[in-house]
């Protein structure tokens, strides 16, 4: 399927759109395949603590577990704490942590999108603004009691189970 539609006020034309992928030629003459992003998520118990240890220590510990990353988003919820992570430098190596505040385990979240190097802000922008993601950040319990299925313009949803 071929679509020429043009965006006038950002100068941008979508050559191509099909199942996969989606060409995109911007101001720049740039070419930028984009990838499906998300996905399956997998949320992988990364540091586990003592219940209730204060939220600055439980940050300090995950930091000195990740060799001390820049935190580039910081968003607390009273269950839950989501921080994106970053290698300093290095725009595009965004890692997502869940922080469950009431059983003191750290998550490292990761899809199964073919995004091996991180995210940037910009795509977190997206998980958390067109995936809602921060309905699973709000009661962490969730990341390990059921698979999840995240996609832009969808609620997330649960693959086996429910939380």
């Amino acid at each position: 399927m071929v679509a020429a539609l043009s965006l006038m006020a950002a100068r941008i034309v979508i050559i191509s759109v099909n199942l996969h992928s989606i060409i995109i030629i911007g101001k720049c003459s740039l070419v930028k395949e984009a990838v499906r992003m998300f996905g399956r998520l997998t949320a992988m118990p990364f540091v586990r603590l003592d219940a209730g240890k204060d939220l600055e220590l439980a940050v300090a510990e995950l930091l000195a577990a990740t060799e001390y990353p820049e935190i580039a988003r910081w968003i607390q919820f009273p269950r839950g704490l989501l921080l994106f992570l970053l290698v300093p430098g290095d725009a595009g190596s965004g890692a997502v942590y869940v922080y469950d505040r009431c059983d003191g385990i750290w998550y490292w979240v990761d899809f199964q999108d073919q995004n091996y190097g991180g995210y940037s802000l910009a795509e977190l922008d997206v998980l958390l603004n067109r995936c809602c993601f921060l309905r699973l950040v709000e009661d962490p319990r969730c990341l390990r009691r059921s698979g999840w299925f995240i996609a832009p313009g969808q609620l997330p949803q649960a693959v086996v189970g429910h939380c």
